[in-house]
């Protein structure tokens, strides 16, 4: 699957516009940049921390939002992103930059430890 950064920005502009929020707004609630939301709104390709913290702050389907699959909202329950702290993201910045190598044996270790208990 390829994600369309030009279309993130569009079905962001179009979740924005359906609260009737300002960019200002937006970026207030979610606690980011309002100049970053406009140059998503663009077409830049947002990273994941920002992915993160909009959908915390607005409940948006993250299928929805990088693809445009789905509905555009689901139930608070139904996002395990809503349950991710600050460190939590950290962890998974720091994860994705490393060479798939070392992601595969730390994913490998991530599992056994959770088998375990």
């Amino acid at each position: 699957m390829r994600v369309d950064p030009k279309g993130i920005g569009e079905r962001l502009l179009q979740f924005r516009k359906s609260i009737s929020f300002s960019q200002k707004q937006m970026a207030e609630q979610a606690e980011i940049d309002r100049s970053y939301i406009a140059h998503v709104e663009n077409g830049s390709t947002p990273s994941s921390e920002f992915i993160i913290k909009l959908i915390n702050a607005f409940n948006i389907s993250i299928d929805w939002l990088l693809t445009g699959n789905g509905k555009m909202l689901l139930p608070e329950d139904e996002h395990v992103f809503n349950k991710l702290k600050e460190d939590h993201v950290k962890l998974l910045e720091r994860l994705i930059i490393l060479p798939e190598q070392k992601q595969n044996e730390l994913i490998k270790v991530f599992t056994k430890i959770i088998e375990i208990e």
